[in-house]
């Protein structure tokens, strides 16, 4: 039952498969779960009114 809850799995990141070792696992590896926390915290930003400072300072 276990093993049948991990089977299947793809990044919801970059949409890779997963190797999931853990239920939980929703991320490939380390870059796309930062990449995720910090598309999340830009748009959380932007939700709020804030600029991001690389748009602010014409880098994007």
């Amino acid at each position: 039952m276990r093993a049948a809850a991990r089977a299947g799995r793809s990044c919801i990141e970059c949409g890779k498969p997963i190797n999931a070792t853990r239920s939980d696992m929703h991320y490939c590896g380390n870059e796309c779960r930062q990449a995720a926390y910090r598309k999340r915290k830009r748009a959380g930003k932007q939700a709020r009114g804030f600029k991001c400072e690389a748009v602010e300072h014409g880098y994007e």
